[in-house]
């Protein structure tokens, strides 16, 4: 008799989250002229809101020697299947920076503080290559 109870256990049927997501589209904000950036899936609207998305700034200008150059951009909002996105921040691959700096050369970093206009904290970080 417990052979059968563990059989019909076993019988369920799993749910497959997967067919219940649909795919948004990711749009760069205005000032990189609401360029696609990506795609990404999720069950609602709601659970879009706040994920980051990279790409490549290469990939939004068409010119391929910025493609060292990484961008960040947050959604804020989504409408219907399109999620907007403002700009998080920028980085620059480790293995470019390496090429700049060689032998005999020096190399400066700054970490700098502050606080926009509009109240946002921002960290730069200028590089000098001597």
């Amino acid at each position: 008799m417990s052979k059968e109870k563990a059989g019909r256990v076993a019988a369920k049927k799993v749910k497959d989250k997967w067919k219940s997501k649909v795919w948004y589209t990711i749009l760069a904000n205005e000032s990189f002229g609401m360029k696609e950036i990506g795609s990404s899936p999720a069950s609602s609207s709601e659970d879009l809101i706040g994920r980051v998305s990279e790409a490549a700034l290469s990939d939004i200008t068409g010119d391929y020697k910025m493609s060292h150059i990484k961008l960040f951009f947050r959604i804020v909002r989504v409408e219907g299947d399109k999620a907007y996105t403002e700009f998080e921040g920028h980085e620059i691959n480790q293995d470019y920076i390496r090429r700049l700096i060689r032998r005999r050369k020096t190399r400066i970093d700054i970490v700098v503080d502050g606080i926009t206009s509009d109240g946002r904290k921002i960290r730069v970080k200028p590089l000098v290559v001597l």
